[in-house]
């Protein structure tokens, strides 16, 4: 019976063991496969998260490289390093203990590294094109051309960061993101010591963002900037083109030839006429033309060819400071543009923004002037154009000249003889030698402009004359820019009043404008009785052949006392 209860409680024991047992092998398995599950779903994410980064690479691989390869491999590095921490911050977020905070990180970060490899890739485009660009530039150089030149005022840090890359001045580029999400690349040339001996830093984003606004890396001359593409169009435009607004002269000459008279119809151009006229009733339309866009690539070409000059040669104030430097004077502080430029007209007792704004006005007019020589000089036919030649039979008559031409001549007779007669006059009651000062070349020139407004036949009377010292006053005094004419105070000027074109608010209601050719200084002072009387009647419009003409003729003696 013992033995009995014995081996029954044996048996007992053996069978709750195997309940023992089996129920941890039953949950063995059910943790093994919740584990299964689990790391199931792990893989999962880890995949997910792999496939997001594939096609981040992806993205990369599809971004210009650079031309330098170190460059190249340094975007490398970085690129590798984000989709690391974006596989990271997937599985965080995605895995058991994600949250919606932790996958919304994921998302911004995903955003964010996205901008950051389009960045990479539109910087190296920059880069290669800067570099094409800084080859094209030196070529322009050596061929000594305006195409493809770039322009004064650059910027000289982005000109020696592309230079020393180009160079391989660097040979290693450290990519960094900063704070705000900017990508920052530091180069550094490292000896073989690894001492750095050169580094330099670019915000490759902000780079990225100034150019996609507009802000060129490098303003280059292109083909449609070269001044006979782009001015060209502003004179011969046959609507609104500067050549609408001037009228052609017309000349009419006969010259008697083997029995026959050949009558010359010519349209008689005036270079200096136009050119005034550009300065005065249209400066509103050269204003619109210096304040617009590109003009810094203008300015460039109009200083190198020459047209940033007075007549006499000189150059013309401010031609030497680039048009970006131009634009930045107006944002400068007062004392920046006085450590930069000094005291620019040379009066103490102005101030510094006083004589920031004579540098403004000074390069508005320079501008002006250059585009005005430059139309009036390119665009204005260098020679009188011939019309019309009528060729017909008759005879050669007195003098050589027929009684309609005497009869035309006769007209300018009265204004001719009283230059003969005046002339020897002015020469002895203002003589002129080389002791005379500034005083008695101003009587001088006074009187002589005094005549010829004494004697301006009644048909010519649209204007004028003035001696260069009355000019510049009367101007100034009308708010017009005198300094533009480069006014010689000996000089004669012609000068016509007009109502101003396009008016502007706070422009004068009458603009003066010079109109033909001076007399210059050494005409006026001449001590030569005759050439003073040739050089006042061609000023007052009588022509040669009129003048040889009444030059044979005898003036009428006046009747004694």
């Amino acid at each position: 019976m013992a033995l009995t209860r014995i081996t029954q409680a044996g048996a007992g024991v053996a069978r709750n063991n195997a309940f023992i047992q089996q129920s941890a092998a039953n949950i063995a398995a059910r943790i093994s496969k919740a584990q299964q599950v689990k790391n199931a779903k792990a893989d999962a994410i880890v995949k997910r998260g792999q496939a997001y980064t594939d096609d981040f690479y992806k993205l990369y691989g599809e971004q210009t490289r650079s031309g330098t390869e170190a460059w190249n491999a340094g975007a490398g590095e970085l690129v590798g390093k984000l989709a690391s921490e974006q596989e990271e911050m997937y599985a965080q977020a995605h895995g058991a203990n994600g949250t919606p905070e932790l996958r919304n990180a994921w998302r911004l970060r995903q955003i964010r590294d996205r901008g950051i490899v389009s960045n990479i890739g539109s910087w190296a485009a920059l880069a290669n094109d800067n570099a094409t660009a800084m080859q094209e530039n030196q070529s322009a150089h050596e061929q000594n051309t305006d195409l493809n030149r770039m322009t004064r005022g650059n910027d000289t840090d982005k000109y020696s960061f592309s230079q020393n890359m180009q160079n391989d001045q660097f040979s290693n580029y450290n990519f960094n993101i900063d704070d705000s999400g900017n990508v920052i690349l530091n180069a550094q040339n490292v000896n073989k010591d690894g001492i750095v001996v050169n580094a330099q830093s670019r915000n490759l984003s902000a780079d990225v963002v100034n150019n996609k606004s507009g802000n060129e890396w490098y303003s280059q001359i292109k083909e449609e900037d070269l001044l006979k593409n782009k001015l060209n169009k502003n004179w011969s435009d046959k609507n609104n083109g500067y050549n609408t607004l001037f009228q052609k002269q017309v000349d009419i000459d006969k010259v008697y030839k083997n029995g026959k008279w050949k009558t010359i119809t010519k349209e008689v151009y005036d270079p200096e006429e136009v050119k005034s006229s550009l300065l005065t009733n249209y400066k509103g339309r050269l204003d619109t033309e210096v304040l617009g866009p590109g003009f810094e690539k203008t300015w460039d070409q109009l200083w190198r060819n020459g047209y940033l000059k007075d007549d006499n040669g000189e150059e013309l104030m401010g031609s030497e400071i680039s048009w970006k430097d131009f634009k930045k004077i107006k944002s400068m502080s007062a004392q920046t543009f006085v450590d930069t430029y000094g005291d620019v007209d040379n009066d103490p007792s102005t101030d510094a923004e006083a004589d920031k704004q004579y540098l403004q006005d000074q390069m508005m007019s320079s501008a002006r002037t250059g585009l005005a020589n430059y139309y009036s000089g390119n665009m204005v036919p260098a020679e009188d154009q011939i019309t019309q030649v009528i060729t017909e039979p008759g005879s050669k008559g007195s003098g050589g000249y027929s009684d309609k031409d005497k009869l035309k001549f006769k007209s300018d007779e009265r204004y001719y003889n009283n230059f003969r007669k005046d002339s020897p006059t002015i020469i002895k009651t203002y003589a002129i030698d080389e002791n005379s000062d500034a005083g008695q070349k101003i009587n001088r020139s006074k009187a002589v402009a005094k005549e010829m407004n004494r004697n301006l036949p009644t048909n010519k009377r649209k204007g004028e004359f003035f001696t260069g010292a009355q000019a510049k006053a009367i101007l100034s005094k009308n708010q017009q820019d005198a300094r533009a004419h480069a006014f010689k105070d000996n000089g004669i000027y012609f000068i016509v009043e007009s109502k101003t074109a396009n008016r502007k608010k706070d422009e004068p209601l009458f603009t003066y404008q010079v109109s033909g050719s001076p007399m210059r200084p050494e005409e006026v002072l001449t001590g030569n009785a005759e050439d003073l009387t040739f050089y006042m009647s061609s000023m007052v419009g009588i022509d040669d052949e009129a003048q040889n003409y009444l030059k044979t003729q005898k003036t009428a003696t006046p009747p004694k006392k």
